[in-house]
């Protein structure tokens, strides 16, 4: 927990430190997007304060909430620009507080970080059951749906296959969600979260699995416990199709 917590303030750092770099901004209904002057970044302000707008209004109709609040947007000319601006490694943008930060033109980046802030500002504590980052990266990828062209569950239902699927306990149970993953190398546990929570928002709707993910436990936010919760989303991977051609990638890449 520690380690996620001093990783969670090294990016507040980072993100802080870009009011620096990124003087030129552009405004929005809900959005300051902010590139440095002269960058190729800036060359592509009004696509991305665009598509924000519209990300924005799909996450918030997919959440239940209503589009409000106002939020940073910091684009880099891409991940090498990203890394070495904000002295951050191992990722392809990352979020703090009300900011995100992406590269340009990566539309799947951009979405899946905007889900990060605005669940953030927008979803409120709902219980006392401990959440760690399974929850809001698995939020992330299940609104995506589609993540590098692959459907989340079409990943899920590739592990299952091959019965090397946690269990849902260990994912959501573990203190330190990234050095878990980080001990399973070539594990897509953030496609297994997003599926997860795809059969949540499928099966019981916006409402409850928001304030399943806001702390409620699983019978006070869907009336189960949660073995059932997880026997349930093991059945419905088990009648999800996965064509041979989405397999054969998948075999490819894991």
């Amino acid at each position: 927990m520690l380690r996620a917590v001093l990783a969670v303030l090294l990016l507040a750092c980072a993100a802080l430190a870009q009011d620096s770099t990124h003087t030129a901004f552009l405004a929005t209904k809900h959005f300051d997007v902010r590139y440095k002057p002269l960058s190729r970044a800036g060359a592509f302000v009004e696509r991305e304060a665009a598509r924000a707008e519209r990300d924005h209004a799909e996450i918030c109709a997919a959440l239940g909430v209503e589009p409000k609040g106002r939020y940073q947007l910091f684009l880099y000319d891409d991940v090498a620009d990203l890394s070495a601006t904000t002295g951050t490694s191992g990722n392809a943008g990352f979020s703090a507080g009300d900011a995100s930060h992406i590269p340009v033109n990566n539309d799947q980046t951009r979405f899946h970080e905007l889900v990060h802030i605005i669940a953030l500002a927008r979803l409120e504590k709902s219980g006392n059951e401990s959440r760690n980052l399974f929850f809001a990266e698995g939020l992330a990828n299940a609104l995506l749906e589609h993540v590098h062209g692959v459907h989340v569950h079409a990943v899920a239902r590739y592990y299952h296959d091959r019965k090397a699927l946690p269990p849902l306990a260990e994912m959501t149970g573990a203190a330190d969600f990234y050095a878990w993953l980080g001990a399973r190398p070539g594990f897509n546990a953030y496609d297994v979260a997003g599926s997860f929570f795809r059969h949540l928002l499928d099966t019981h709707g916006a409402k409850k699995t928001v304030r399943y993910y806001g702390g409620a436990s699983s019978s006070a936010a869907f009336g189960i416990d949660g073995t059932k919760l997880e026997r349930a989303w093991l059945e419905a991977l088990g009648r999800f199709e996965l064509r041979p051609e989405v397999r054969v990638l998948l075999e490819e890449r894991h």
